[in-house]
This record gives structure tokens, C-alpha cells and sequence, in this order.
């Protein structure tokens, strides 16, 4: 990097000072391993891992929910669904006035266990990104990452209505 205590600071005109680029590029690296590490082991790609973690911690959801808490367009999350439940990871609990494809999605009993067992292998490679922080490191960080991301949603929301 050029001078990373840059970042945030006077104008540079260098983007390996911007926060977000430097973000972008850590997710870049992060995605990349990901997308040889989770298909081999768990037959997922990184999009369905991640829906279906997300399905595991807010179910029941709406398709619609769903899209929203990712950050994905509907027709992406719809795809991914599909597949998911094709495989029968995920299920739908429908209403008597809620079509065939409506409902709220749930994961299945086969798609916990998948869950269970790729969120245990995500933390480790969690633990191994985070080995160079200490545990008070990682906590600030963790602190200041909340900050963050919150403060992206509502701008976010403010940009996007």
C-alpha cells in the first residue's frame, strides 16, 4: 500500500489510500479462494452459502426479504433459491392464499446439516484471516466493522430510497 494511515485523511491521488478500495480488494481475494474452497468440499458456490446462511439465521424469510438483507436482486436470489430447493436444502411454508411459488423459505433438514458443516468450516477460515489480529484487535475491529457497515446501509438507503 502507499501509505495506508492516508486513508480518511488529505486527498491522495493514490487509490490504494481509499478505505473502499482496499475493502474491495480484500473481498476480491477473500471470493476468489472461496469459489475453489466451497464447490469441492460442499457442492455450494460462495452466492448459495451465503443465502443459505442467511435463510438459516432470519427463516422464516420472503424471497423479497431475502434479496433485500443480501444486497441482491430478486431474479439472483431467485436462481439461487430455486437450485437450493431443487436440491432440498430449503423448503417453503405456505399460507392457503400464498401460490405454489409464494411462501416464506426455510431450510431443510438436509440443509442444516450442509449448513451447520460449512458454517463450521467458514469459521475456520475465518480464524485463519483474522490470526494476524489479537484478540483485543479483533474486537475493536469487530466494533469498528459494525460501525461501518451501518453507517454503508444508511447510505445506502439514503442513495437508493
Amino acid at each position: 500500500m502507499s501509505n495506508a494511515k492516508n486513508m480518511g485523511g488529505a486527498a491522495s491521488g493514490d487509490i490504494r489510500d481509499h478505505f473502499v478500495f482496499r475493502l474491495a480488494l480484500y473481498t476480491t481475494i477473500a471470493d476468489r479462494n472461496g469459489k475453489v474452497l466451497f464447490p469441492g468440499r460442499f457442492g455450494l458456490t460462495l452466492r448459495e452459502y451465503r443465502i443459505l446462511g442467511v435463510i438459516g439465521y432470519a427463516e422464516p424469510i420472503s424471497l423479497m426479504d431475502l434479496a433485500d438483507e443480501c444486497y441482491l436482486d430478486k431474479g439472483q436470489v431467485s436462481r439461487v433459491v430455486a437450485k437450493l430447493s431443487d436440491e432440498g436444502n430449503i423448503g417453503r411454508i405456505h399460507d392457503e392464499d400464498v401460490s405454489a411459488r409464494g411462501g416464506k423459505l426455510k431450510l431443510t433438514d438436509k440443509g442444516r446439516v450442509l449448513l451447520g458443516t460449512a458454517l463450521a468450516y467458514g469459521q475456520e477460515l475465518n480464524e485463519k484471516a483474522l490470526s494476524v489480529l489479537t484478540d483485543s484487535e479483533r474486537r475493536l475491529f469487530s466494533d469498528w466493522l459494525d460501525r461501518i457497515l451501518a453507517h454503508a446501509r444508511n447510505m445506502y438507503d439514503e442513495t437508493h430510497g
